[in-house]
């Protein structure tokens, strides 16, 4: 398990002073951000379009026990981040929370397992964490679809009581992740308390799911997500098949609405479509981000990150 490493004397968010100057026209370009009283200061410096992040801030890269050195995924996002940023599980009793600058939620691919526990967590997490606690307890309920619905997102229809109406369908819990319980159901059958029917639809088997990812508010990349012969579920654990993508203006635009109607505070998102740009998620905790399929995605999540702290 990740432990809280030892910390320098500087207390947690005080900043350090840094200096910079301004080279020859081919020298590496510095770009320096400051910080008022509290905060933190970091840089970047770039030449002939190499990047070394010094981001001079603890990080903490919150993840499960399952994965306590993150998901492969996150490796070039632990790179850029530098020395001073580390996984940490968040389940773990024995870190200091405390003694990091920020927290990042990534891999924490087990907190629909234990969900009240995680929701106790974020609320004692005494740093700035992305995304904020208010984000995470309102995505981690997969009711927030009824809400983005009531905003004008086209959604699956999607029955939350009662008995499945659709001769094909798919059940599953209202608090999951990575298509955990999901069955295939028929009508008829009831639809217990924590749980969800949606008609199956064709297209998920087809075309698979379009996935938008966003770093504050801006797009970064998308891929396509398709799953195996004879399966619905798309992750790749499942043997589904990803594919770096180009989404159309239109799925731009829909995914953009989906971030405006949620009025949330998004460091992070991944938008998930199927069909005609119908919303299956918006992911805002802990989403892949397939930082392999899209070359320089990870640094356009550092920016991100550091502007927010250094805000």
């Amino acid at each position: 398990m990740a432990r809280s490493r030892a910390v320098d004397a500087r207390e947690p968010g005080q900043v350090r002073e840094e200096a910079a100057l301004s080279e020859a026209a081919h020298a590496p370009r510095v770009s320096l951000a400051g910080a008022e009283p509290g905060g933190t200061l970091g840089a970047s410096v770039s030449k002939r379009g190499a990047r070394s992040t010094l981001f001079h801030m603890r990080v903490a890269l919150a993840t499960s026990e399952e994965l306590p050195g993150l998901d492969p995924d996150d490796a070039p996002l632990l790179a850029a981040l530098g020395d001073e940023a580390e996984p940490a599980v968040w389940s773990d009793p024995d870190v200091d929370w405390s003694a990091y600058d920020a927290v990042l939620i990534r891999s924490v691919w087990d907190y629909f397992l234990r969900h009240e526990d995680f929701l106790a967590w974020i609320d004692r997490v005494p740093v700035p964490m992305w995304n904020p606690a208010g984000t995470i307890r309102w995505n981690s309920e997969k009711g927030y679809l009824r809400e983005l619905e009531a905003a004008g997102v086209p959604t699956i229809t999607t029955a939350w009581d009662g008995e499945v109406t659709w001769d094909d369908a798919i059940l599953k819990p209202t608090v999951a992740g990575g298509s955990l319980g999901l069955r295939r159901a028929q009508k008829g059958e009831p639809i217990e308390p924590g749980w969800m029917a949606q008609p199956f639809l064709p297209d998920i088997v087809s075309a698979g799911e379009l996935s938008l990812v966003f770093f504050d508010g801006e797009f970064s990349h998308a891929i396509r997500k398709v799953p195996a012969e004879g399966d619905i579920r798309v992750q790749p654990e499942y043997g589904g098949r990803v594919t770096a993508a180009e989404p159309t203006a239109a799925e731009l635009a829909a995914a953009e609405r989906v971030l405006t109607a949620a009025g949330r505070d998004l460091l992070y998102a991944r938008v998930d479509f199927v069909g005609e740009n119908m919303l299956i998620e918006l992911e805002a905790i802990e989403p892949r981000f397939f930082f392999s399929y899209a070359p320089g995605a990870h640094e356009r999540l550092v920016d991100a990150l550091r502007a927010r702290v250094l805000s």
